[in-house]
């Protein structure tokens, strides 16, 4: 490790110890409303400050560790930050959900547009044998797809855990055994499990700014990865992302249906169905393992299987909420 990661760790350290007097100090807290927000009394959104330190930290790494040259990572920190700085925002004000999308599309759109060798340039789909160029609508797509994942974490945080079981669960996925060899990785683990356990205990919740941080340092590892053929399938990133990307397109879908904002919150989510049916004891082990599934399978079936393995669990994801949604109409 190097001295920046040493003094963010630090910082980590300082905001846990002080984490109640910080929050306080701040009015950094999620009211509830009695409607979406129904938890009994004002919750720490401090969780998210952290998860953002936390990707900071690994931006530094891989700098300091030769990953990106300067101008790349001043551009990625800067872009990193504002996106960071609107979620706040957001957080504390409430910013119109279409003003919100406008801003973080403009800042991606012009960090990518710099960044050109960075933006996804061919989509290679394995078990086809086909590689789609996507020449002069790079910079679109590259995007779209951050907005999506961000999107997608946003809507899978509506209930305790769940958003920050991901997050760890790609994180392991990312650096896979190397996370066990080194010290850095190790910290940031027990880091992340640190603010599961507050979060699961009601203590904080990650919020706006943390689901954006998530979004945001997830996908520019991904791209990373892909661009350096450390992943070489599409197919296998749909599958690591596949459940909470259906969960949003289906709601999305239906919200448009019915004439409503698709950025504005309600009770259609996989989760929420679960509640209905079961109980919120069960949400978290029953979302987690219909989530990790997919991109676990690929570990048994060689990577010209994974456009079947991905239809199949997109069939399957569709039968349980069938099978959900009947079984609430029976409770």
């Amino acid at each position: 490790m190097h001295a920046q990661n040493y003094l963010i760790f630090v910082l980590l350290a300082i905001i846990i110890l002080f984490f109640d007097k910080i929050t306080k100090y701040t009015n950094f807290y999620d009211y509830p409303d009695k409607k979406r927000k129904i938890h009994n009394k004002p919750v720490s959104k401090l969780g998210g400050i952290i998860v953002f330190l936390i990707g900071l930290n690994i931006f530094f790494y891989e700098f300091l560790n030769g990953e990106w040259n300067l101008k790349f990572f001043f551009l990625l920190i800067v872009t990193y930050i504002s996106i960071a700085f609107l979620s706040i925002i957001d957080d504390y004000k409430q910013v119109s959900p279409n003003v919100r999308l406008l801003l973080n599309a403009s800042i991606l759109f012009l960090f990518f547009s710099i960044n050109i060798d960075f933006s996804i340039d061919n989509l290679n789909f394995t078990s086809l044998s086909k590689s789609i160029n996507l020449n002069q609508g790079n910079i679109f797509f590259s995007v779209l797809c951050v907005l999506l994942l961000s999107n997608a974490i946003n809507l899978a945080d509506g209930f305790n855990g769940n958003s920050i079981s991901h997050l760890i669960f790609w994180y392991l996925i990312l650096y896979n055994i190397n996370i066990i060899n080194n010290y850095f990785h190790m910290l940031n683990l027990i880091l992340l499990i640190l603010i599961l356990i507050y979060n699961l205990k009601n203590k904080t919740f990650i919020g706006n700014n943390g689901t954006a941080a998530v979004g945001f340092f997830i996908s520019v590892l991904i791209i990373n990865n892909y661009n350096n053929n450390f992943i070489t399938s599409v197919e296998l990133i749909f599958l690591i992302f596949l459940i909470p990307g259906m969960d949003m397109l289906r709601v999305f879908l239906i919200r448009i249906y019915n004439n409503k904002n698709p950025f504005i919150s309600d009770n259609q989510h996989l989760h929420h169905f679960i509640i209905k049916a079961y109980s919120k004891k069960v949400v978290l082990p029953i979302y987690l393992s219909i989530s990790f599934t997919p991109f676990i399978s690929t570990y048994v079936l060689n990577e010209k299987y994974y456009l079947y393995l991905l239809i199949f669990y997109i069939f399957i994801y569709i039968l349980i909420i069938y099978f959900l949604k009947n079984k609430i109409k029976n409770v």
